[in-house]
């Protein structure tokens, strides 16, 4: 698979988390089972979504970028340790919370 059809289905899936953490905090936080939903809480799960969605920006234009430029491969590594590292503290949560 090329790296830009990767990119494009990895834009999309930010987006609609994105899109959603920042007009839909409440439902977000209800699937993270938060008991209360305080203004302070809406707040920082908006700045997730904003954090996705620059990180959905930052793959869209590395679409044009070399595939053998050292841009792309920092931004391959960069967003390789950030799902590697949302998955084993997402292990880590489900481990402890038992």
């Amino acid at each position: 698979m090329k790296y830009k059809t990767i990119f494009i289905i990895a834009f999309i899936l930010y987006l609609i988390f994105g899109l959603t953490y920042i007009f839909f905090p409440v439902f977000v936080m209800s699937n993270f089972d938060t008991e209360t939903t305080t203004l302070a809480k809406q707040f920082i799960t908006r700045w997730w979504g904003v954090a996705l969605l620059g990180l959905g920006t930052t793959l869209i234009f590395a679409l044009k970028a070399a595939p053998d430029s050292i841009g792309l491969r920092s931004i391959c590594i960069g967003h390789f340790v950030h799902f590697a590292a949302g998955f084993f503290l997402s292990i880590a949560n489900n481990i402890w919370a038992s």
